[in-house]
């Protein structure tokens, strides 16, 4: 029997990755530049200040990467503090998890308190043990440690544990480092190729939240 969940938030359990398009796509604008959407599959593994790095080289932006960081950050902020909202049965899905005992948490890449500030916005955040950021552990999901840390607090093993995540490279990550894997789809952000490949790793593969919420099979292997 599976005893914890782990969530990705952008893309899977959040309705989010239109905010980093929007964000990233009119600094691009701003600086007088053509945008495109290359960035966005090539920068899903990097820190901020990696993304930062990468935009300038990509499109020429005669700024420091403190200062992409910094603008990108006041435009993220302001959208994903008013606009930012969960998936389609996200927090149905909490909620039931919740009725059969189920811990949870969410690991991300974005800023925790960002998160954690959505969270309690759409009313997810009491339904939750904790809230960790690969930014405050200090590598990204290229590397597992966040995930381990989220078993950690939630006091399960990978063997017993699942992981949601929408982005193949953390997908593999998570299996890799011997979790149980459903892939979710996000239309925002994936390629038919992408899709292909996340749904033949997991070992189940849905297009929102709400397909595990209506699954009584899925939910009766938990707790």
């Amino acid at each position: 029997m599976l005893k914890g969940v782990i969530f990705d938030f952008d893309g899977t359990l959040g309705d989010t990755t239109w905010i980093w398009k929007k964000a990233v796509g009119e600094l691009i604008l701003e600086k007088g530049r053509r945008r495109d959407e290359e960035w966005l599959f090539a920068t899903a593994h990097m820190g901020p200040r990696e993304i930062a790095c990468y935009l300038i080289d990509r499109y020429g932006i005669a700024d420091t990467p403190e200062a992409v960081v910094e603008r990108l950050d006041r435009r993220m902020h302001a959208l994903y503090l008013k606009e930012a909202t969960l998936k389609d049965g996200g927090l149905e899905l909490l909620e039931l998890l919740r009725e059969k005992g189920i811990k949870m948490c969410v690991a991300t890449a974005t800023e925790r308190l960002l998160v954690r500030a959505v969270l309690e916005r759409c009313g997810a955040l009491a339904f939750l043990e904790e809230v960790l950021s690969c930014q405050d552990i200090g590598c990204s999901k290229q590397q597992p440690d966040v995930y381990l840390a989220a078993c950690a607090r939630l006091g399960t093993h990978p063997g017993n544990t699942v992981v949601l995540e929408d982005m193949l490279f953390a997908a593999r990550t998570a299996r890799r480092a011997g979790f149980w894997l459903i892939g979710v789809e996000d239309e925002i952000s994936a390629t038919q190729e992408h899709r292909r490949a996340l749904r033949a790793l997991a070992d189940r593969y849905v297009k929102t939240p709400r397909e595990l919420v209506q699954d009584r099979a899925w939910l009766a292997q938990m707790g």
